[in-house]
């Protein structure tokens, strides 16, 4: 390595030889600028993220939901097929008594 003090365009004293000062500085900026890329891909992925936790949020209400309302109508269906069973062999009383008692129909 050849050691030495340099001048530059500019007449300032170097320790680097010109052309590597050069070189070492281009180097400084293309770090400062992949620095800078890195921090707005950063930005941008952690706002990504919030979206799609927040559709993440979304969807698992929007499931819930479906769920309660698919159990309401099991639900609903099993009181309405519950509740006929028991009336599916009696019929009204045809006599004009005044009882409100269902009573099975006659057997031929």
């Amino acid at each position: 390595m050849d050691r030495g003090i340099y001048f530059d365009e500019d007449n300032r004293v170097r320790i680097l030889d010109v052309d590597k000062y050069a070189a070492s500085q281009t180097l400084q900026d293309n770090c400062q600028k992949f620095t800078s890329n890195m921090q707005q891909l950063q930005d941008c992925i952690s706002k990504y993220l919030s979206a799609i936790d927040q559709q993440v949020d979304r969807i698992e209400k929007e499931k819930l939901k479906a769920v309660g309302l698919r159990n309401r109508v099991a639900a609903m269906h099993e009181v309405g097929s519950s509740a006929t069973l028991p009336l599916s062999g009696m019929q009204l009383c045809s006599s004009p008594c005044s009882c409100s008692l269902q009573h099975k129909a006659p057997v031929a």
